[in-house]
């Protein structure tokens, strides 16, 4: 199945706020994301997809919000303790890993939010060397991450980071719940 994805950031004072919007055969699904620009610490989430609306927002140890179905009229109120801070997720995490200082050995172990059921998941990103990657906007010598929950390594995302645009040209995710399924997702020119 081909999805057509996009992905923007805007400056919002003191935030950057990502938006990804993603077409499916079922309609227009959007995800916003804000974060901090100093630390990259996520603050609000606000996903939007046929009758799903999700509102949360984010202190440094709890997440508060809400999830709601609109055709069924359930909303469920989100109250969660997280333990610390999240790092830039969803629609803001390929942007965010391009910022990081990026090098060969690089590792680094963050936490995410896990939404059903709601909570932290703890995240592991290693740079596992160069790599050039060919996709659709051209050839690029990127770095490349493997990207996966502590406690379910075979969930791996793989991404590629063009070292001289520090952006995501191409990243691949793999699924066991959903099959196993395999997502690939490629800079388009």
């Amino acid at each position: 199945m081909t999805l057509d994805i996009t992905c923007e950031v805007k400056d919002q004072s003191g935030f950057w706020a990502t938006t990804e919007s993603t077409q499916t055969p079922i309609g227009e699904a959007t995800d916003v994301i804000l974060v901090e620009k100093r630390t990259l610490v996520l603050r609000e989430r606000h996903v939007r997809q046929g009758p799903l609306a999700i509102d949360l927002t984010f202190t440094d140890d709890k997440v508060t919000g809400k999830i709601a179905m609109a055709k069924s009229r359930e909303s469920k109120a989100v109250d969660v303790a997280l333990g610390g801070p999240l790092f830039a997720d969803a629609a803001s995490a390929l942007p965010s890993f391009a910022v990081l200082p990026l090098a060969d050995g690089y590792k680094v172990a963050f936490r995410n939010l896990e939404l059903q059921p709601v909570g932290p998941k703890i995240m592991q990103l290693s740079v596992v060397g160069s790599e050039s990657v060919t996709v659709p906007a051209g050839t690029f010598d990127s770095w490349k991450l493997e990207v996966f929950p502590i406690d379910k390594p075979s969930e791996k995302t793989t991404v590629w980071i063009a070292k001289a645009q520090h952006k995501a040209v191409k990243y691949t995710s793999v699924s066991q719940e959903a099959g196993p399924a395999t997502v690939t997702t490629e800079l388009q020119p």
